[in-house]
């Protein structure tokens, strides 16, 4: 952030990882947030150049109410570590349609006064471990359960144990994390009845073809038994160190000057000597932000944060920078397309863990009666033309899933709707294979409210402002160019 020269931002509020230790910008105001989204995103901030501690996440805001407790619900002393639960009337009623899970997460507040707003009855426990700093703030210590972050995504170790386990010469296995430069990386210890040098390979093409690619370990070590603690758990502190040399793929040395630049740049960024053009970017801890600082060391080739995370190594890059002129228009609307990275993920988390009614994305829109109903739908199916992803569904008929044109994505128009209508039409789980976005208008006494849902295989965070922008211009009756890059983006992977 220092790098940025002569920027217009005044203050940068930034939250959703842990900033950790984060040298303060001189141009402007760094403020470190956090809050779960179970509590309405934010709960506490503090400027970073504020921090007594690198782990402090500031005071607490207003009309919220902390604890930390310990397992048995008790508040722990100052100083002392203990899970982190919030009160206050930001606080959601529980996850839909997951009572067990609602149960678990959201419990009756059993420190509430006769004093205290209702709002405050409801505690959630959010399974971050904190500890109170001496200046009053909470500073973050880790994690409950064995939730982790792997590259950007939250998994669940014990669900990467589970399918280990099934393998069929697998009798016991642990799965922990060690640290790769920020990053964690996973390390599958696993006990087998066939002593084999193949056991890595065998164990991550085996987690690769029933989880998303994170979720493969980086390292697989045998051993004749998983220590354990006299209280029959695993004692990780005698499961062994890992040989991070053994991450790396037999060195390769850049044979022309695009591979010597991106090889320097890998070594720059990851700090590391002797990385050749076969190494894997995943593997030596890249995630987001180290692509980002690889693009910037890049400038003068044409290569995106998408062509890393999606290419890995250096000798794929630069090949990909050498067939710069291939042929982007292998896929069209009619052909369809393979899904890219990203959304296989999805897709496969989807079909491996059952998640049919997860990854919508709901949004919505007042729009005045200056318009009638017949303009919005005409903008709707307008703006389902000017953006085709919208409108296409996955297809299981080619060798790997594809992207295919979907059914006409359902419009209703209604004019009073009860709250029940509502809730379905927002929460139904999509058909992957008939279509992934749905539209509903709502004729008001003022306005029209549009709500749209769609699947997260077409649509993030990013696109709702997009969506909004160019449906806004359709309605003042702007003309907008067909948008079909997600064809190019699967030609390009190719």
């Amino acid at each position: 952030m220092r790098s940025v020269e002569k920027t217009s931002l005044n203050v940068l509020l930034v939250g959703g990882e842990k900033l950790g230790e984060f040298e303060t910008p001189e141009d402007y105001i760094l403020v470190d947030a956090f809050g779960p989204t179970e509590t309405c995103v934010f709960i506490s901030s503090i400027r970073n150049d504020e921090k007594i501690d690198p782990s402090s996440i500031g005071p607490l805001g207003y009309n919220t109410k902390a604890y930390v407790l310990d397992k048995e619900l008790r508040p722990v002393p100052i100083g002392a570590v203990g899970e982190l639960c919030i009160a206050g009337q930001q606080v959601a009623d529980g996850y839909l349609n997951r009572e067990d899970e609602t149960s678990q997460a959201f419990i009756k507040n059993p420190f509430i006064s006769e004093s205290d707003p209702k709002d405050y009855g409801r505690l959630y426990r959010t399974g971050d471990m904190v500890r109170i700093l001496p200046d009053g703030t909470l500073g973050v210590v880790g994690r409950l359960d064995s939730q982790v972050k792997i590259r950007g995504n939250r998994v669940e170790l014990s669900e990467i144990e589970k399918t280990i386990g099934e393998m069929d010469i697998i009798t016991d296995v642990t799965v922990q994390t060690v640290k790769n430069g920020s990053n964690n990386e996973l390390v599958a210890y696993v006990v087998s009845t066939e002593s084999s040098d193949d056991i890595k390979e065998l164990v991550c093409s085996y987690v690769a073809s029933n989880k998303p690619d994170y979720m493969v370990p980086t390292f697989v070590i045998e051993l004749d038994e998983i220590p354990l603690n006299v209280n029959g758990k695993v004692d990780k502190k005698a499961l062994p160190d890992v040989d991070r040399a053994s991450s790396k793929t037999e060195y390769v040395a850049p044979r022309n000057e695009i591979e010597r630049d991106i090889v320097n740049a890998f070594e720059r960024v990851f700090e590391q000597e002797n990385i050749g053009i076969c190494d894997d970017f995943l593997q030596l801890g890249g995630d987001s932000l180290a692509a980002i600082k690889l693009i910037s060391l890049l400038k003068d080739y044409d290569v995106t944060v998408a062509d890393i995370l999606s290419l890995h190594t250096p000798y794929a890059i630069a090949k990909g920078i050498n067939e710069i002129s291939l042929d982007l228009d292998t896929y069209s609307l009619e052909s369809g397309c393979p899904l890219n990275e990203p959304q296989l993920n999805v897709y496969l988390d989807i079909i491996a863990n059952d998640k049919w009614d997860s990854y919508r994305i709901p949004i919505f829109m007042e729009i005045s009666k200056d318009y009638d109903s017949d303009i919005i739908q005409s903008a709707i199916n307008e703006i389902l033309d000017i953006h085709p992803i919208l409108g296409m569904c996955v297809s299981d008929d080619f060798e790997v899933p594809y992207l295919v044109k979907g059914s006409k994505c359902p419009i209703l128009l209604e004019s009073e709707i009860e709250d029940e209508f509502l809730l379905d039409f927002l929460s139904k789980p999509f058909e992957l294979n008939q279509n992934l976005s749905r539209f509903l208008i709502v004729e008001n006494e003022d306005n029209y409210s549009v709500f749209g849902v769609f699947h997260h295989i077409i649509f993030d965070g990013l696109s709702e402002s997009v969506f909004k922008e160019d449906f806004q211009a359709i309605l003042d009756g702007k003309t907008l160019d067909v948008d079909d890059s997600f064809l190019k983006v699967s030609a390009f992977a190719e």
